[in-house]
């Protein structure tokens, strides 16, 4: 009897185990999927002359898109969180958007920030200085980490 139900305990939890690599799989394939259709989202300009207005504004409209898209894929949007991590080297950006009339200070592109940062829990702008490599250095890392905290957690 102690045997028979031994043998009942492994079988569910290697079909649970299955269950979780084909769960995994799916998920992996959808994040791929959102990153992929939603990467070339951009910020509008008009968003980054208002500042710590801006960058708020630039959180609800960017929440919206998202939540409509998981709409289209049939997705519970209301009850779906969503995080988003903006890399950027702020004092290179700030320049550049200066020398392009967008801003009329590179502090400005600080107060957008705060305002992105502020508006929503999951949002997040980060400066990650110079050098492209570091934004590229910080987004594998997100994506470690992350992938480290779902697969293990």
């Amino acid at each position: 009897d102690l045997l028979e139900q031994n043998q009942k305990l492994l079988c569910e939890c290697k079909q649970i185990g299955q269950d979780l690599v084909i769960e995994k799989d799916a998920r992996r394939h959808l994040q791929t999927r959102i990153k992929d259709e939603l990467e070339p989202l951009t910020f509008h300009d008009h968003f980054l002359n208002k500042n710590e207005v801006g960058g708020r504004l630039a959180v609800d409209e960017l929440l919206a898109q998202v939540k409509q898209y998981n709409n289209n894929l049939n997705l519970d949007a209301e009850n779906t969180d969503v995080v988003v991590r903006a890399f950027a080297n702020v004092r290179g950006l700030g320049k550049a958007c200066v020398k392009n009339n967008l801003m009329k200070s590179t502090a400005d592109l600080g107060l957008f920030a705060n305002g992105f940062t502020g508006r929503h829990p999951l949002f997040d702008f980060v400066d990650v200085g110079l050098g492209k490599e570091r934004a590229d250095h910080k987004i594998r890392g997100e994506y470690f980490i992350r992938d480290s905290i779902v697969t293990d957690g």
